[in-house]
């Protein structure tokens, strides 16, 4: 047996696996701040923080060049 049981819940899991399945194609360039929160929390499930969705959105479009869609 292991003593390495991980908790129930992984929010950090959550939230890289559901970024990656929203961001997988280029069609996040043309979302809103708000679709693309909504649109992780979604395949997340909701086990993740929208402030940190939303600080990952606005450092893609950082990384893009492109101005945040409000």
């Amino acid at each position: 047996m292991s003593d390495r049981t991980p908790r129930a819940v992984l929010p950090t899991r959550a939230f890289v696996l559901a970024l990656a399945d929203v961001i997988k194609t280029n069609d996040y360039f043309y979302m809103s701040e708000a679709v693309f929160i909504s649109a992780v929390m979604k395949a997340a499930r909701g086990q993740t923080d929208p402030n940190l969705v939303r600080e990952a959105y606005h450092e893609l479009m950082r990384e893009a060049g492109l101005p945040p869609i409000a």
